[in-house]
């Protein structure tokens, strides 16, 4: 099984790339992944926007620890973050210290949902 990152970089306005998810090749097909321990690195990542990370850890059961969100200061768009991390029962805390301004329908909706192991976030 090979895991594939997918940056497509555009005119989001953020500081991060447009869009991020990682896939996984199963048996020939292109899937979201659910296994990848790999986490991206969010440093310098001040404004997220345009869908950047809706999904993007969709139901990955196999991260685990922290997650360093601490640059972050704007979630700007349209479900920017929707579901980001949600199912991730092994995320145990998230540092979203700098965070000022949340803007945009749905931008953070379900962003933790069922993340059952999640002890702290920092904000």
């Amino acid at each position: 099984m090979a895991i594939i990152q997918t940056q497509i970089t555009g005119s989001g306005g953020g500081t991060a790339p447009t869009f991020y998810r990682e896939f996984q090749l199963v048996n020939g097909v292109l899937q979201p992944s659910t296994t990848t321990t790999h986490i991206m690195d969010f440093t310098g990542m001040t404004d997220v926007s345009v869908f950047l990370l809706a999904k993007a850890y969709y139901q990955n059961t196999a991260i685990s620890g922290a997650v360093d969100m601490g640059d972050l200061t704007t979630v700007s768009s349209n479900y920017a973050c929707e579901e980001t991390f949600r199912d991730c029962t092994g995320l145990t805390s998230v540092d979203l210290s700098s965070l000022t301004t949340v803007s945009g329908s749905y931008s953070c909706m379900s962003m933790f949902r069922n993340c059952t192991g999640l002890l702290s976030i920092d904000v």
